[in-house]
């Protein structure tokens, strides 16, 4: 998911931690919730959703799920929907892969 663990690591301090963290990104809804305010519209809710959700990553250290929302936060911010919507499938996809690395991080 080419995130970037040494750098969580080094902010989190312990791998307990970190694992409890992206238990909870399992249960995020952040990105439902730009996915369906992106379907009804509504830039604003879009813009705050897609905003939380890449501060997350951020956080994390989601480093390629990060670089696909980058554009449409910025898009939204600047009240261009359509822009934004160019790139959720590529949103999808990377979001896709991380749930399932973080799966599979969880099973360990």
């Amino acid at each position: 998911m080419n995130g970037d663990y040494n750098n969580v690591l080094s902010r989190f301090y312990d791998e307990a931690m970190i694992k409890r963290l992206l238990g909870r990104f399992i249960g995020d809804t952040s990105f439902r919730a730009l996915e369906q305010a992106m379907a009804e519209g509504d830039v604003q809710a879009a813009f705050n959703a897609a905003h939380t959700l890449r501060g997350v990553c951020q956080s994390l250290s989601f480093t390629q799920l990060c670089g696909t929302l980058d554009p449409i936060t910025e898009a939204l911010r600047g009240g261009n929907i359509a822009a934004a919507a160019a790139d959720m499938d590529k949103a999808k996809r990377e979001y896709d892969v991380t749930l399932s690395a973080i799966r599979a991080c969880m099973e360990n």
